[in-house]
């Protein structure tokens, strides 16, 4: 194996050289397994392969991973792996056909650590990315992110994409953080931008993350434990930074409730940590959709 994904990175440098496109070289890339595509997007740029290294995204530095991570390297490529191939699992389990082609959007992309390994995926015409912050935007810039990225406000009341359908949306440890209303004007949104046939993944925290929450007292994590036990949401602000983002737990009945538009058809627990659970959800036929 290790012999032929360095013969085909090979051949695509070869192709760069030529001036193949990104396109192009993705084309034949897609050859190699997942884990291999990860390994070099994290080596770039990499000198022994100029020609990629300059159509290729960079690799975020290590500062970034730990800021908005905690983690870095190898590790966290390996979480991320392991995120991605389970929605390339259940996309095609649950829509039965392949993500290439598929039009993606990646809700909260922070620097993208996951949209570029989408690319061994999606096409990078069919990679979008939203987020709040404007260092996520000047991140994509200066690491050279392939697709389509922009701002959206906390509370959004449409995407920014101009009414594009994604027949894959993903939020990666953005629903973990919110309150009750930003969490419920998130959900809305992407409910509208969800193609009919299309899924959506998101992570969660379930109750027992409380336990774990070292930053509390007692008297609050038996609160936020009865929270969630009473209503299937519990929600601590980050005061006095803000009043909307925090850290959050929910209940699969909360999801369901919150978005009736929408079937949880699958979920994959411990892939990333053993408090955080993906949840996958599809249209479904009971409800018409808002709009």
């Amino acid at each position: 194996m290790l012999q032929l994904v360095e013969t085909i990175v090979a051949t695509t440098e070869r192709m760069a050289a030529n001036g193949a496109s990104l396109e192009q070289v993705l084309t034949r890339l897609r050859a190699i397994d997942i884990d291999s595509f990860g390994l070099l997007l994290l080596s770039m740029p990499n000198s022994r392969v100029p020609a990629l290294s300059a159509l290729l995204p960079g690799a975020s530095t290590e500062e970034m991973d730990r800021h908005l991570t905690g983690d870095t390297g190898l590790s966290l490529l390996q979480k991320s792996i392991r995120f991605v191939r389970s929605m390339e699992n259940n996309f095609r389990k649950h829509t039965g056909r392949d993500m290439l082609g598929a039009r993606v959007l990646d809700y909260g992309y922070g620097y993208g650590r996951l949209t570029r390994l989408m690319l061994r995926s999606a096409d990078p015409a069919n990679i979008y990315g939203c987020d709040v912050a404007q260092r996520s935007l000047d991140w994509a810039a200066e690491l050279r992110l392939p697709g389509n990225y922009a701002l959206i406000s906390e509370a959004p009341s449409a995407l920014p994409f101009g009414g594009v359908k994604f027949d894959l949306i993903y939020a990666f440890s953005v629903f973990t953080h919110l309150s009750d209303a930003v969490t419920r004007a998130a959900l809305a949104v992407l409910v509208e931008a969800l193609a009919p046939d299309g899924m959506m993944a998101l992570t969660i925290r379930p109750i027992d993350f409380w336990d774990t929450f070292g930053h509390n007292t007692p008297e609050q994590t038996a609160h936020l434990i009865a929270e969630h036990r009473d209503r299937g949401f519990a929600f601590q602000p980050h005061l006095p930074y803000s009043k909307d983002f925090g850290d959050t737990s929910m209940s699969l009945s909360w999801l369901a409730d919150a978005c009736p538009e929408l079937d949880v058809v699958s979920y994959d627990w411990g892939i990333i940590d053993p408090h955080q659970l993906v949840v996958y959800l599809r249209p479904s036929w009971r409800f018409p959709r808002r709009g």
